[in-house]
């Protein structure tokens, strides 16, 4: 399993106020082995994009053992005293992961976080695993590397 300091994934309901202010790196569950990396940004993170924008993030996963409609993947961004805040993703619902390892996108909507001072700038952006606990609930199983992105 990764662990690195993260900021990361939310939905605009019930699960975004539980993940708020996660430590960074407080992910893993005993029994569990599961991974996830970034392997590409749409758009290109040479370049400042609007706050308005949806960031498209694609990433490797891998979850061992794995059960079908149980994991979800959740972006989320640091703030300060290390910790991270949730964002939102363009879909609403959560997205349930139908394979045991794979790639998948992530579209996270950065207008959640404009008028958020206490996110970093540039933003510093990572894709949660989550295992879920209750419809409610979820915990951190792996978390990606940290990229940034610059905002205009």
């Amino acid at each position: 399993m990764r662990r690195s300091r993260v900021a990361g994934f939310a939905l605009v309901m019930a699960v975004s106020s539980l993940f708020a202010l996660a430590p960074l790196g407080a992910a893993g569950a005993a029994g569990s082995r599961a991974s996830v990396s970034i392997v590409a940004v749409d758009p290109d993170l040479l370049l400042p994009v609007e706050h308005q924008s949806v960031v498209r993030v694609t990433v490797q996963y891998s979850i061992e053992p794995f059960e079908k409609g149980k994991f979800f993947l959740f972006p989320q961004y640091r703030i300060s005293d290390e910790r991270s805040t949730s964002g939102r993703l363009r879909s609403r619902e959560r997205t349930y992961l139908a394979t045991a390892s794979g790639r998948a996108v992530v579209e996270c909507d950065l207008s959640s976080l404009e008028e958020n001072t206490e996110v970093e700038r540039p933003l510093k952006l990572s894709i949660l695993l989550f295992e879920e606990v209750s419809p409610s609930s979820g915990r951190p199983i792996a978390v990606s590397q940290t990229i940034a992105i610059l905002t205009k």
